[in-house]
Parts: structure tokens; C-alpha cells; sequence
């Protein structure tokens, strides 16, 4: 596991591990598996910021985080204020441009 993972995955448990947030977590811990497994499917290069981004995609739902409540806008703006690369920065983001707010995608953990 790369830094950039751990790291991920670290920040990850410290925002979301809590009763409160006990279904996010799970889910959270559900898209981070499943991105590891899917490793092989992507360009080695981009295979850390697949997995981190997985860990992260969900962090902007922090009771801590919350903002403007879009939780992918919170998540980046965190992430960014946090030295995270730009390129995972703009995952969450971008996740949201796929299904659009409020609605949930297909691919759900």
C-alpha cells in the first residue's frame, strides 16, 4: 500500500469511523475494497489515486466538514486546503457530475 493510500484510508477512519456515521463508514470501507481489486483494470500510474480516491470520495460527509453541504464540494475544498494532490482532489467532484445531485448511481457499495 502506497503512502498516498494509507494515508487515505487513515483519514478516511479518522473522519467517518464513529456510530454516527456507522453507514458511511461501511460503505466508504465497501468502495475502498472494491477499488483495490480493481487495480489491474487502470494504468499503473494511476492506480494509488485510484484506491485513495476511493477512500476519499465520501470524507466531505464529516460532521466536521460540512460546509455547504454538497458533500463533494466539502470533501475537495478539505482535501485541497489539506496538501492532497489535484488530480484526487477533483474526484469527488467529478463523481457527482455522474449522477448528477441528490441522486444515487448504480454502482453503489
Amino acid at each position: 500500500m502506497s503512502d498516498l493510500t494509507a494515508n487515505a484510508k487513515d483519514l478516511a477512519g479518522s473522519l467517518l469511523d464513529s456510530p454516527k456515521m456507522a453507514r458511511r463508514w461501511t460503505h466508504v470501507q465497501g468502495v475502498g475494497r472494491r477499488a483495490t481489486e480493481l487495480t489491474s483494470t487502470v494504468a499503473p500510474a494511476d492506480r494509488d489515486l485510484l484506491v485513495a480516491a476511493a477512500w476519499l470520495h465520501d470524507v466531505g460527509y464529516a460532521p466536521d466538514l460540512v460546509d455547504t453541504g454538497l458533500h463533494s464540494l466539502d470533501g475537495a475544498r478539505y482535501l485541497r486546503r489539506n496538501g492532497y494532490p489535484l488530480r484526487l482532489v477533483r474526484q469527488p467532484p467529478f463523481e457527482m457530475s455522474l449522477v448528477g445531485p441528490g441522486r444515487r448511481g448504480a454502482a453503489t457499495a
